[in-house]
């Protein structure tokens, strides 16, 4: 009785090997053969080592930027480049990543702490070539975006000045980039304004362009003398940048972008000296003296007039703020809503009468008690990244005052 299978086909239990032969040497069959050098086998293989790169590289990402927030810059930036974050091909192949990177790097002050790996990347990454910047069409679409990221990425590109031993050539090829880039924002900038109000922080963006190209570049690095003339031979070759500066204002003392920049470049005034007088006899340091005791008692008079003049004048514009507050509470419903409401009333009364309730003060400290015993580590968590916050919140809490003061 022959057999139902072919007798050339491996059974269940036998092991196939890599040479194509089966675990007791029989040759596998030419459709076992053929199937197993499948391209989709292949395919798919390549298609789930690919995609667990890509869960390894997002875990990567998200780990670096969990460091960023936290303050960590240093770190996050060693954690891009131990993961293979920085190569070329995937910065410009994720905006994300790439976003990260030009951020966190804006954040260090100086590119003469980082290590060699990191110095060779910063070098290659912000060498000023233009044509290198595959990203930049990600930033174009809105003003604010583009001046943001021509601020970090200049300024990314001056920092590496130091680690190229103060390259003159490289300083004077990238102060010839920025006026161009400036041509270009200016440009965009005069058009925006015939439409709309330019906002503040592009116009931040804007004078840090400036300061860059002239006290970074001109001054710091080519060793030029602080002049006024350096901000106008700048504008005499870019159109509307001297009346986009003048019409601005980006601080609460109604200074402008233009008079900002033109303040520090005036040098300080000289100082004269005085030419102490000739000594002179008793008698007449005498009667100087007593003149000098008149004028004095007569300045003293001047001067305690003149006080109570200003403390009239601030008990009265403290009185009327006041008033102007009475009236506004008065007038706004939401206000009188919450001075009126009885259940708040009761509890402030409460609080305010507190020693006479002293199981009140037993009760809140038992309660504050199981609230830090469950809660103490978010709170140490976020008494040590405090600062961190800080200077994340600080800039746009500068631009919400400047915005409230222009208005």
């Amino acid at each position: 009785m022959t057999d139902k299978f072919d007798s050339s086909s491996p059974s269940v239990s036998q092991e196939i090997t890599p040479t194509g032969f089966s675990s007791d040497g029989e040759p596998l069959s030419e459709s076992v053969r053929s199937l197993l050098n499948d391209n989709i086998f292949k395919e798919n293989e390549q298609a789930l080592s690919d995609k667990q790169k890509s869960y390894d590289r997002d875990r990567a990402y998200h780990k670096c930027l969990s460091l960023f927030i936290r303050g960590n810059i240093k770190e996050c930036l060693e954690s891009m480049a131990e993961n293979n974050l920085l190569s070329e091909e995937f910065l410009n192949g994720n905006i994300e990543v790439y976003d990260l990177y030009l951020t966190a790097s804006n954040e260090i002050s100086d590119f003469q702490d980082l290590g060699v790996t990191l110095k060779n990347v910063v070098r290659d990454t912000f060498s000023g070539d233009m044509k290198s910047l595959k990203m930049i069409h990600h930033y174009t679409s809105d003003i604010e975006k583009e001046m943001e990221f021509w601020s970090k990425y200049f300024n990314n590109c001056i920092k590496t000045i130091r680690i190229r031993r103060n390259d003159n050539e490289f300083a004077i090829s990238l102060q010839d980039e920025l006026k161009q880039v400036l041509l270009k924002c200016t440009n965009k900038i005069s058009k925006e304004e015939a439409d709309e109000e330019v906002t503040i922080p592009t116009m931040l963006y804007l004078q840090k362009l400036v300061y860059l190209y002239i006290f970074e570049l001109e001054i710091e690095n080519l060793g030029s003398k602080p002049n006024v003339k350096l901000y106008h031979k700048l504008c005499s070759s870019i159109p509307h940048l001297s009346e986009i500066l003048t019409n601005n204002i980006t601080d609460g003392n109604d200074t402008s972008c233009e008079a900002s920049i033109l303040a520090r470049l005036e040098p300080p005034p000289n100082k004269k000296k005085t030419i102490s007088p000739p000594r002179e006899t008793s008698r007449i340091r005498k009667h100087q003296n007593h003149e000098s005791t008149d004028e004095d008692h007569n300045a003293t008079s001047t001067r305690e007039s003149s006080k109570t003049t200003e403390n009239d004048d601030q008990l009265k514009h403290s009185t009327g703020f006041k008033t102007k507050m009475l009236t506004y509470i008065k007038s706004n419903k939401y206000v009188q809503r919450i001075v009126h409401n009885d259940r708040l009333n009761i509890i402030i009364d409460h609080i305010l009468n507190i020693e006479a309730h002293p199981q009140t003060i037993i009760l809140a400290t038992v309660a504050a008690v199981i609230v830090l015993r469950y809660t103490h580590r978010r709170i140490r968590y976020i008494f040590r990244n405090f600062p961190a916050l800080i200077n994340k919140i600080l800039p746009y809490f500068t631009e919400f005052i400047s915005l409230l003061a222009t208005t």
